[in-house]
């Protein structure tokens, strides 16, 4: 049998095409994050606590990584990394906001019942001036994360005073 020229350069010229376009495709970077669903934390932030600020490749990017390391944060409730077309990165986040300060151990409670460190930034949320039990500061967290945040600012204290019966029992536990 005689080699067939014209079939085996257009066979080769396709191979390289192929391996050139797999070549372009595993060394392009991210050209673009789109963050969405957060308004008390940054973009800058979110990618720095994902590691992704120099455009890492397109490619070698663990999105479960990410979101491991983004639900670590205690700012962040939930987060959904996805990829999307022209070498994008789509962050989609449940954002944990600070509801209220607690007096008594210096700290800011978020949405989650999580508290982190008073820095001073969180001017206008309300206050909870006694100590609580742990369970019902989450309760009170979680539902002040249901009211607009325009009546939650227009709140100033909280004081947590169960009502007791005659026979020494709280009532509203």
């Amino acid at each position: 049998k005689r080699l067939n020229v014209a079939r085996t350069l257009v066979f080769i010229l396709f191979i390289y095409l192929v391996v050139c376009l797999g070549l372009y495709v595993y060394n392009e970077p991210v050209r673009h994050y789109e963050i969405s669903g957060i308004t008390n934390i940054s973009d800058a932030y979110v990618l720095r606590k994902a590691e992704l600020v120099d455009y890492p490749p397109f490619v070698s990017l663990n999105l479960k990584e990410i979101e491991k390391k983004l639900r670590e944060d205690p700012f962040i409730e939930d987060v959904k990394v996805s990829y999307n077309w022209n070498f994008q990165i789509d962050i989609k986040i449940e954002e944990s906001i600070p509801v209220f300060f607690v007096r008594s151990e210096n700290k800011v409670c978020l949405s989650d019942g999580t508290l982190v460190d008073n820095n001073g930034t969180y001017a206008g949320i309300p206050t909870l001036l006694n100590d609580t039990p742990e369970l019902v500061r989450t309760s009170l967290a979680s539902n002040l994360k249901k009211v607009d945040p325009g009546i939650l600012y227009m709140i100033s204290e909280i004081e947590y005073t169960p009502k007791y019966s005659e026979a020494g029992k709280p009532i509203d536990d």
